[in-house]
């Protein structure tokens, strides 16, 4: 289990420092510092906390990834920590990795751990050796060869997984153990929109952080009066689209107040009906967005 040597510093109520009232005041002190004399304790313990109260919020994040943090000085390795453990480099740096066994729906794994027990955010690089077909497979981990018990693999939200949530052959996902749950959380299911590919071109669409879904593109022609035309989005909205943007579409012309009044249906998650009411058939160019 992942170990944390740096300690809070005056974490205490009614700890000898500063309030932060006073401080934020404190301009003179902030901006150049202690000068020569004897210094204010409560100032001194103030600063002294502010510093590691970050310092310590670092490591403990660190730890939540796994990676243990020693008072030992060695500023290059805890950089490399850092950057592996939140983000900026791949979870294979500092996670332990496993190549899946058993079956698709109930998956074996092994690793070499400091504790032979599972412990809250326990987190493992399963590479999958197969899709899943049930909702709800389970994940054996064995640690130093000793078996954890099969346990369910749930979503982030704790819901049931989809089938093929973890993909196939080769497939790598990241799981982490939730003490609470008793249950094995997938971070990365192949369902999720942001593991699905972006189609960047012309006529085209992108998931947002948080699963929004941008499209773009240009309408067929469409013809004047009650016919009107279906502009059908590069991919469905995996939920519902909550609007469409158009706008008229001519290269002959270059007076802004030519245009051809246009309306639309509601849009569905595939597609919308336009009709316009111009002197010709017109194109338009469109912005949908839902998620």
């Amino acid at each position: 289990m992942a170990t944390r040597e740096i300690l809070p510093f005056a974490e205490a109520g009614g700890a000898n420092v500063l309030t932060q009232a006073d401080y934020a005041a404190a301009a003179t002190l902030r901006n150049n510092g202690f000068v020569a004399g004897i210094a204010d304790s409560k100032s001194v313990n103030k600063v002294l906390r502010q510093a590691v109260f970050m310092a310590v919020g670092l490591a403990e994040a660190l730890v939540q990834c796994g990676i243990s943090v020693p008072d030992d000085g060695n500023i290059s390795a805890l950089a490399t920590n850092i950057v592996n453990g939140l983000g900026g480099g791949s979870p294979r740096a500092s996670w332990p990795s496993c190549v899946g066994g058993g079956t698709p729906d109930a998956i074996t794994g092994a690793i070499n751990a400091a504790d032979a027990v599972l412990y809250d955010q326990q987190k493992v690089v399963l590479n999958a050796g197969g899709a899943n077909t049930l909702t709800n497979p389970t994940f054996n981990l064995s640690l130093n060869g000793t078996p954890s018990g099969a346990k369910t693999v749930v979503k982030n939200d704790g819901d049931p997984l989809l089938p093929g949530d973890i993909a196939g052959i080769d497939a790598e996902h990241l799981l982490v153990y939730s003490s609470i749950l008793d249950q094995w959380v997938l971070i990365n299911p192949a369902s999720s929109p942001t593991a699905q590919r972006d189609f960047l071109s012309a006529g085209g669409y992108m998931f947002l952080p948080g699963g929004f879904l941008v499209q773009w593109g240009l309408s067929p022609v469409i013809p004047t009066g009650a016919t009107g035309g279906t502009i059908t989005f590069p991919t469905p909205f995996p939920n519902v689209c909550f609007h469409v943007f158009l706008q008229y579409q001519n290269n002959a012309s270059t007076t802004a107040t030519d245009g051809n009044p246009v309306m639309a249906h509601p849009p569905t998650q595939a597609d919308v009906h336009i009709y316009q009411a111009g002197g010709g058939a017109s194109q338009y160019s469109y912005l949908a967005i839902g998620y």
